[in-house]
């Protein structure tokens, strides 16, 4: 089934589908690439660069730091005779170790021309509005997202190819809205976040590193953040208000495709489908026929319906293969009788809203993301408890 044997081979789930797309789907002749240092010509590590300006910072040095003045400084002190100090990178660590102050500032300092695309991948984000809600006189949902990381992989573009450096004299800041963003790709910068935005995009955490309880009265140098992003979320932040005051380094890619994961998605999708046999809401032959006419009208995959037939075995590796991570949901209420945006994009097709419940939400209560309860009324007589807690 998948040509990988996964007790021998691969560790954890989100390895062996790595193994299972290497070995099956990837194409040779379009590589994707996400490191781009080597296409970087430049000697100097980041630690090096970070360790120098803490020199100058620590000392109160005032300079004007940057790659070319390094150099030539370290070059014209040999000439004339001094003798140039040499520090090592495990020594720098070790100080690193010890040094609270100094470990700060090197986690605070970014890097000039040079740019680490590893940074930019971050846990996703999850959130509580209300540790509890009493389902009198409103209605309760919680909605699931059918298979969202395959939905991603099948219809989104991918880079493929060797990245190219984007210049910092290439871009001019501030940048205050997605236009200003002249490529696809990466970039590391420092960023500021609008005040009055209730679901950011990227989140600032000053006031939550300084335990802050009230509202924000931090200036924006203090509020503003570096990172590396993805242009795609940087143009989003930007749209809502965010701007960046700062680059420090890009990397572009000029070709983009879509169609790298179809194959993978769609031929794991028909095993995940068939081994799960025929949804309990699906049973004559009518409904059969216009479940597989759905499934080609949506996602342009034609199921043969003489292959429907439960497997649990082989159901558990292409669930472990297409959801190697988690999937997103939402738990909400409503007013009783109005209107409830979801209900167009409700379905049982990959990247659409399914239901949750099996019965009637009357009341929810969490302790935090990822460890909540709800009570649903199955019927007049029965009820329950639903306690869900993820690591």
């Amino acid at each position: 089934m998948t040509n990988v044997c996964l007790l021998e081979e691969t560790t954890t789930a989100a390895s062996a589908a790595a193994l299972v797309f290497r070995r099956n789907h990837i194409d040779e002749e379009k590589p994707i690439v996400l490191d781009a240092k080597p296409s970087v010509s430049i000697n100097n590590s980041i630690l090096s660069q970070k360790y120098l300006a803490w020199g100058c910072y620590h000392h109160a040095h005032s300079c004007s730091y940057s790659e070319e003045s390094v150099i030539e400084s370290g070059n014209w002190k040999k000439k004339v005779g001094c003798s140039v100090r040499v520090v090592y990178e495990c020594h720098v660590k070790d100080s690193l170790r010890r040094d609270l102050e100094m470990k700060e500032f090197f986690d605070n300092y970014e890097a000039l021309d040079l740019l680490q695309c590893e940074r930019a991948l971050v846990g996703g984000r999850t959130e509580v509005f209300r540790v509890y809600a009493n389902c009198d006189g409103r209605v309760g949902h919680y909605l699931d997202v059918v298979s969202l990381y395959p939905t991603v992989m099948k219809h989104e573009a991918y880079p493929i190819g060797e990245p190219e450096n984007v210049q910092r004299n290439t871009m001019k800041t501030p940048m205050t809205k997605p236009a200003d963003i002249p490529f696809e790709g990466f970039l590391s910068c420092r960023l500021n976040a609008p005040k009055n935005l209730n679901l950011p995009v990227i989140a600032g955490k000053k006031c939550a590193k300084d335990g802050n309880q009230d509202d924000c009265q931090h200036s924006d140098d203090e509020r503003s953040f570096t990172g590396t992003f993805t242009t795609v979320e940087l143009k989003k932040a930007l749209s809502l208000g965010y701007w960046i005051t700062q680059v420090y380094h890009g990397v572009k890619y000029e070709k983009w495709i879509r169609m790298e994961m179809m194959e993978r998605v769609d031929s794991l999708h028909h095993t995940l489908t068939y081994s799960s046999g025929w949804p309990k809401n699906v049973q004559s032959e009518e409904d059969k026929k216009a479940f597989v006419a759905g499934y080609k009208e949506k996602e342009a995959i034609t199921l043969d319906p003489s292959l429907f037939e439960s497997n649990a075995g082989k159901r558990a590796v292409a669930k472990l293969m297409l959801n190697s991570l988690d999937t997103d949901s939402i738990i909400f209420t409503t007013p009783e009788g109005g209107f409830e945006s979801t209900g167009r994009r409700r379905g049982p097709y990959l990247g659409q809203l399914t239901n949750e419940l099996s019965g009637v939400m009357s009341e929810f209560v969490t302790l935090g993301p990822k460890t909540y309860a709800y009570k649903e009324m199955l019927s007049m007589e029965k009820r329950r408890w639903s306690l869900r807690r993820r690591e």
